[in-house]
């Protein structure tokens, strides 16, 4: 057993995709509510949480957040590259924001990479914001980024079943180049946490067993996903959403003091790992 601080509440970074959209596959429809956003913004903050991780595409935020409220965070955001830069750039100016995340980078062969990359300095430059970055899903999205400029922030999908950038060559290029790495979809949508498997994830069943299986002596399969994931010290926070205050404290007294770190899994070679591909199963 290895003991870790309480610094590890300083690993979470809120994420907001479903604070004004619905959001996931376990979602009942409809965005958390904005009596619950503003509570979980204020819990959040008095615990010690320092960003929250947002995109154009979820929505303004600042429509379900009160102003004074948002000022207590960095934001990292995410925007298309086919958006309009000159609004993107607006948005900017409404919070003290972090990091600037290109949300789609497959879509960057169809931009103009050179007014792109001078864009993107240029925010920095004025300082509109402190980090550029990509969201990605596969290593082709992060070679079509690299391919204009060498990012400063790498966000990524990261869990028990999805390993993708879990491998010694993205490590050393993730520390040769000192890209901080903000890893997503811990809980799968919620799929990992849930008692029932959706039906449109029925191929992955075995993984799930075996994955209730190897986590059954924790307290919850929350405490290990927790345990499993502050394992990795590459990591430099982990974006976790959630659905109501409850989620959000649940989630703070799960944080362990102690990590077992035999838990392991093997990565499950599918193609649902990707919730992109959850829409044609």
């Amino acid at each position: 057993m290895k003991k870790i601080g309480n610094d590890m509440i300083h690993k979470i970074t809120l994420g907001t995709a479903n604070f004004t959209q619905p959001y996931g596959v376990l979602s009942a429809g409809l965005p958390v509510s904005e009596g619950d956003v503003y509570s979980i913004c204020v819990e959040a903050e008095r615990k010690g949480i320092k960003f929250l991780d947002t995109a154009m595409g979820y929505g303004d935020i600042a429509s379900v957040t009160p102003k004074d409220t948002l000022k207590q965070f960095q934001i990292i955001t995410k925007f298309s590259v086919l958006g309009d830069y000159n609004i993107l750039e607006s948005a900017l100016r409404k919070y003290k924001t972090y990091g600037i995340l290109i949300h789609d980078p497959y879509h960057i062969k169809s931009t103009n990479r050179n007014n792109l990359k001078d864009w993107l300095e240029n925010l920095k430059e004025k300082d509109l914001v402190q980090k550029i970055g990509v969201s990605v899903y596969d290593t082709n999205d992060l070679d079509a980024f690299i391919s204009i400029i060498m990012p400063d922030i790498i966000q990524i999908p990261l869990n028990p079943f999805n390993q993708t950038f879990n491998n010694e060559n993205f490590k050393r290029f993730v520390k040769k180049n000192k890209i901080e790495i903000y890893a997503r979809s811990l809980f799968l949508q919620g799929v990992l946490l849930a008692d029932t498997l959706p039906n449109v994830l029925e191929p992955l069943r075995p993984f799930w067993l075996d994955f209730q299986e190897k986590t059954k002596n924790f307290p919850s399969k929350l405490h290990a996903l927790l345990n499993w994931a502050f394992s990795f010290e590459w990591i430099t926070s982990w974006v976790l959403g959630v659905s109501s205050l409850k989620d959000f404290n649940e989630i703070i007294e799960a944080i362990p003091s102690h990590m077992d770190t035999s838990l392991s899994f093997a990565p499950v070679n599918h193609p649902l790992v990707d919730p992109r591909e959850w829409a044609h199963a």
